[in-house]
């Protein structure tokens, strides 16, 4: 039987979705188990970020969830989210579609990140190499992309290669879908529908709108992402990722000997590099700002003078 809105207010219609339906209708004593395990879980569950002094107890990966990381452009979302992705590598497959840069470029950036240096020897690069073998893949394709064929891939990354995190960068490459709040919000639900059925956890980077006043000094809320208020409402977890331009001037300004004057070594002393801004975790404890220092090698650490150990 075919239903729509007009056949619905017929009875036989009624009738034919409550007997479909009803199968999905159980009493509560039958929830008895999930309840338990549901009570006994950790309020800290999920799978760790690099940082475990910032985010051990903050932040985390949940299969079956979405995560909305959003900034602005030059604000380094898209190295913030290739770092998570790499550390989550290590103890479970990852899938990469980034649709604005080359493969090579990636694993440029990549590799340096991971050994923490800006000139990895070459030695070093071809272990990581090897070490990436069937940890991690890659889509390659540039530019725009039908969203049929990035839910194609998304399924056969999940399905027949195993990954358990995916990263896709960015929705505004996912064509026709960031102009058209419908397709917007339809889309966001495929998403946080297979993730649910595939238990997998999806990284999706997204853009923030442009900043009426303040330029990159402007911080933004989760007002400020771009597109329709679904994505918000929708995904299970929102991070606004915002680096602090002034600080890296300052920087710039110490690199070349040039002493800086007593209100910007303040400035120095009590900013961080890069804040990542928990604006929504709806199965997580936390929400707030958490600083971060970022290294030459573009690595995102928590402490100015320590690099992450990424051991492979």
């Amino acid at each position: 039987m075919r239903i729509n809105d007009e056949a619905f207010m017929d009875a036989d219609a009624r009738a034919f979705i409550a007997e479909q339906e009803s199968g999905q209708i159980k009493s509560g004593d039958e929830y008895e188990d999930v309840m338990v395990e549901a009570l006994a879980q950790s309020e800290h569950w999920g799978w760790t970020l690099p940082w475990v002094e910032k985010t051990h107890e903050r932040l985390r990966l949940r299969p079956g969830e979405v995560s909305l990381w959003a900034g602005m452009s030059g604000h380094l979302k898209s190295a913030v989210t290739q770092q998570v992705a790499f550390w989550q590598a290590r103890e479970r497959r990852v899938g990469i579609m980034s649709f604005e840069m080359t493969i090579a470029q990636q694993l440029k950036r990549a590799v340096k990140q991971c050994s923490g240096t800006q000139q990895p020897t070459q030695e070093w690069a071809r272990s990581f190499a090897k070490w990436m073998g069937g940890r991690i893949w890659f889509y390659d394709r540039l530019d725009s992309v039908p969203p049929e064929r990035v839910l194609g891939c998304l399924l056969y990354m999940a399905q027949e290669l195993g990954c358990q995190v995916i990263l896709i960068d960015c929705l505004i490459k996912v064509k026709g879908v960031s102009r058209n709040a419908e397709i917007e919000s339809a889309f966001m639900d495929q998403l946080m529908a297979m993730a649910k059925t595939l238990d997998i956890h999806i990284m999706l980077v997204h853009h923030i709108r442009k900043p009426e006043k303040g330029g990159d000094k402007y911080r933004p809320t989760k007002h400020d992402v771009r597109g329709a208020g679904d994505l918000v409402d929708q995904c299970s977890t929102l991070v606004l990722v915002w680096n602090d331009k002034y600080r890296k001037v300052l920087k710039e300004k110490l690199r070349m000997l040039i002493k800086l004057t007593p209100e910007e070594e303040e400035y120095m002393e009590k900013t961080r590099d890069l804040i990542l801004d928990v604006a929504k975790q709806r199965n997580g404890v936390f929400e707030g700002r958490v600083g971060f220092y970022v290294s030459d090698a573009m690595q995102v650490c928590d402490h100015n003078v320590k690099r992450m150990s990424f051991e492979i």
